[in-house]
């Protein structure tokens, strides 16, 4: 079954796009152009999302995560990152985190 459910907002311009990623661990890495990576490095980076499109100046895009009901994930902390894709290139966005309860 599954648990409680995480709200994720993305800000971005209208006409862009972005793909939301995910990992357990975070780093400070450069990635000259595109900015710095900041989650991943002691364990895998996934996507959580496919290309999704900014809503432009109406608000951030919202999107709902559901958390297993799985007791051991319990206090564990869960790192977001999105990479953004705008008519001015490919940048990584700023980190976000929650923590499991």
């Amino acid at each position: 079954s599954s648990g409680p459910r995480r709200l994720f907002g993305s800000f971005g311009p209208a006409g862009a796009s972005f793909v939301l990623c995910v990992s357990t661990a975070t780093q400070t890495l450069p990635v000259p152009p595109f900015g710095t990576l900041l989650i991943g490095g002691a364990a895998p980076i996934i996507t959580m999302s496919g290309l999704v499109p900014y809503p432009g100046l109406s608000g951030p895009h919202t999107q709902q995560l559901l958390v297993p009901n799985d007791p051991t994930l319990r206090g564990l902390a869960v790192h977001f990152q999105s990479v953004a894709f705008t008519s001015t290139g490919i940048e990584l966005t700023n980190r976000a985190t929650s923590v499991v309860n």
